[in-house]
């Protein structure tokens, strides 16, 4: 929706809208690739095997 308004307070073409709407696509796209990754990275981090057996000879 922004990206149209954007395109459309500029008077673009629909071949330039279109490509503002596309690249829009494509960036929110990106970002939320990078978002979920760190999320999912932070949440479902697994320790490397050196720390867990210092942590199972401590036990």
């Amino acid at each position: 929706a922004v990206a149209r308004h954007v395109g459309n307070s500029f008077h673009l073409s629909h071949f330039e809208l279109t490509l503002v709407v596309l690249a829009a696509n494509v960036v929110s796209f990106g970002l939320f690739w990078v978002l979920k990754f760190l999320l999912y990275n932070r949440l479902f981090h697994v320790h490397p095997v050196e720390e867990l057996d210092e942590l199972v000879e401590a036990a």
